[in-house]
């Protein structure tokens, strides 16, 4: 079975989370309420409003919280030029050692 994601929209709640692994590229969309955007290995994490968006710029975990009830849509760097196809990955790849920051 093959899903193609390429696009989110979540609607979330105050102190809701969304956790993205290994997102470089990928853009948020705040359509409604505040956003508080934290990148593994950046120390500068980033909050948007309604209407603004956020390009992650690092690989490796990236949290987004809500500041508010919020609306977000999650754009995939491939979604502007190609639908992304979603397959299982095997098992071997689903164990990954930690992120290490220089």
């Amino acid at each position: 079975m093959q899903i193609e994601i390429n696009r989110s929209t979540l609607n979330l709640a105050r102190d809701g989370l969304v956790a993205i692994r290994d997102g470089q590229g990928t853009r948020i969309v705040c359509r409604a309420g505040s956003l508080w955007i934290t990148q593994e290995c950046d120390v500068k994490d980033a909050v948007i409003t309604a209407g603004e968006s956020f390009t992650l710029s690092h690989p490796g975990l990236t949290l987004v919280t809500g500041l508010s009830a919020s609306e977000l849509t999650i754009i995939e760097p491939r979604a502007a030029t190609q639908p992304q196809t979603w397959q299982r990955a095997p098992s071997s790849e689903l164990q990954r050692e930690p992120a290490v920051c220089a």
